[in-house]
């Protein structure tokens, strides 16, 4: 598939099925979405409506929680950067670390996107565990 994705084309909303193999629609094989992290890329993995959703949303967020995401694809960047509020942002960053954490709070600021960084003090399970993001949800 990966060597002829350019020639695959959506089919209109995701459907969605259970079994293996998936099913087919007529002569044509259904398969599951598949996003591959790049840096640049021409559209997003989800559905336009989500899509949508989401441009009109970002102008009311104040509290972004980031959980294993490093912050390198451009295009999603410049998006955070023309809709978020361009101030009164507060992140809560996980990573494997505090300091993988550290490094995803400068890409987004390198990426002129302004809030309050908050770095999680461990990886995901510790900040589960602890429920370390509780705080920061609640205010």
């Amino acid at each position: 598939m990966i060597s002829k994705a350019s020639e695959l084309t959506e089919l209109g909303p995701p459907r969605k099925f259970t079994g293996h193999p998936p099913p087919a629609l007529g002569d044509i094989a259904l398969y599951p979405a598949i996003a591959i992290p790049v840096e640049r890329k021409d559209v997003f993995e989800c559905p336009r409506d989500h899509l949508e959703a989401l441009k009109t949303c970002l102008p009311l967020v104040t509290k972004v929680l980031i959980i294993g995401w490093r912050a390198m694809e451009y295009d999603f960047l410049t998006l955070l950067q023309d809709k978020l509020p361009r101030s009164g942002v507060s992140f809560f960053i996980v990573g494997k670390n505090q300091e993988d954490a550290r490094a995803i709070s400068a890409q987004i600021a390198d990426a002129n996107i302004a809030g309050q960084f908050n770095l999680a003090q461990g990886a995901f399970s510790d900040v589960a565990s602890s429920r370390g993001a509780d705080e920061f949800l609640k205010a």
